[in-house]
């Protein structure tokens, strides 16, 4: 695990940019980077406990470092990656109004309610099959 870490790292350090005027900290294209960096964080927290017992990733020195990392940084990559979208919400709904806000409920809530029930529905079926 300290490995996909150490890459993600190097990742972040080669797409860095460096600016020298001030602007928006919070635009679309800066929450989104992060929010992408958190979903990246949540997937390798979550696929370490898919790891077998004993094998390179689980062992030794990297994986007790990973496992002091995985533990101090849950809360913080979810409360990150909620800011952030909670944001952006709060935001579009400022734009654009009360018609955005009335649309709400449909256009984004039922519609990701609709793709977390196929995923769900997905993993029932493959789990059934499986036993």
């Amino acid at each position: 695990m300290l490995i996909f870490y150490a890459l993600l790292f190097v990742l972040l350090l080669v797409g860095a940019k460096v600016e020298t005027q001030c602007s928006d900290a919070l635009d679309r294209d800066r929450t989104n980077a992060i929010k992408g960096v958190c979903i990246f964080l949540v997937f390798c927290r979550h696929i370490a406990g898919y790891l077998p017992v004993g094998c390179a990733a689980t062992t030794g020195l990297d994986a007790r470092i990973a496992g002091v990392f995985n533990r101090m940084s849950g809360q913080l990559i979810v409360v990150m990656f909620l800011f952030y979208s909670g944001y952006g919400i709060a935001k579009a709904i400022s734009e654009r109004g009360s018609d955005y806000l009335a649309a709400f409920p449909k256009r984004r809530i039922l519609n990701t309610l609709l793709n977390f029930d196929v995923a769900v529905l997905v993993f029932a079926g493959v789990s059934m099959l499986l036993g």
